[in-house]
């Protein structure tokens, strides 16, 4: 991961877009991490984090919706904090 300081974004903006890896960007008189700036359009970094539990999937699942996936997720886990029975 790249570092760089905001004065250097500042003069040079060019950085920003034409980034090919991730760039952590400092407040160097604070000595802060300000942000953190990943590539607008690259697919691999999706597929690199994603590409570790993708098998994990149960195809079963593989067609719902998020939302009712997030509907699902609280409604078990509702269940077994309030030891709901099913």
């Amino acid at each position: 991961m790249l570092t760089y300081g905001l004065s250097e974004i500042q003069k040079n903006i060019s950085i920003l877009s034409n980034l090919k890896e991730p760039v952590k960007i400092i407040d160097k008189r604070r000595k802060v991490v300000v942000a953190v700036v990943y590539p607008a359009q690259n697919r691999q970094n999706v597929e690199q984090l994603a590409g570790k539990y993708k098998n994990r999937i149960d195809p079963s699942l593989k067609d719902i919706s998020i939302k009712e996936a997030k509907k699902q997720a609280l409604d078990l886990v509702m269940k077994e904090k309030y030891d709901i029975p099913d």
